[in-house]
């Protein structure tokens, strides 16, 4: 292995990392991990992007709600609502999870499965560090915005019978 020996990340640009974050061991890697890849594995990696952890618990709702009729509209109008009033949030657009990959090429949710997974997670929608709204509808406090999103996205999940997880865990045996 490498022991004793340094890497430099040269860039951080395209980070997104604020003074106020923190983050644990696995977050850092993969955030960090694609930077440094030539030099440690001498190999470019061609996924510059990892799916968040809310995202990733969230998968098999978001397939339910991308494959049950009654919710498609509902998760487009979601997605509009959200993009309007935070217009970078289509954070999982790099994301390739196959059943996810061919769900949205079906594009029956609009920007649905885009979004960055925050926007699934009620916790995160009503913290405005972890979710920020960038717009805001003129009539709209973003007490209020942050209220009409959460009530559409529990529209949603009455729908579809559950809500999104916000975890999920990974047990590798041999």
């Amino acid at each position: 292995m490498n022991s004793g020996r340094r890497f430099a990340i040269r860039s951080t640009s395209g980070l997104s990392i604020t003074k106020d974050e923190r983050f644990c061991a696995i977050a850092i890697i993969k955030r960090l991990f694609p930077k440094v890849a030539k030099q440690i594995i001498d190999r470019d990696l061609k996924h510059t992007s990892w799916p968040s952890t809310a995202y990733i618990a969230a998968i098999p709702w978001l397939v339910k709600v991308a494959e049950f009729g009654k919710t498609q509209d509902l998760a487009q109008s979601y997605a509009e609502q959200v993009l309007i009033r935070a217009p970078g949030s289509r954070g999982e657009r790099q994301t390739r999870i196959p059943k996810l990959s061919s769900l949205k090429g079906a594009r029956r949710t609009g920007d649905f499965l885009n979004l960055d997974g925050n926007f699934f997670q009620r916790n995160a929608i009503s913290n405005e560090k972890v979710t920020p709204l960038e717009e805001l509808l003129p009539e709209q406090s973003d007490e209020q915005s942050r209220r009409e999103l959460l009530k559409q996205l529990g529209k949603i999940c009455a729908e579809v019978g559950e809500k999104p997880s916000a975890y999920y865990a990974l047990l590798l045996m041999d």
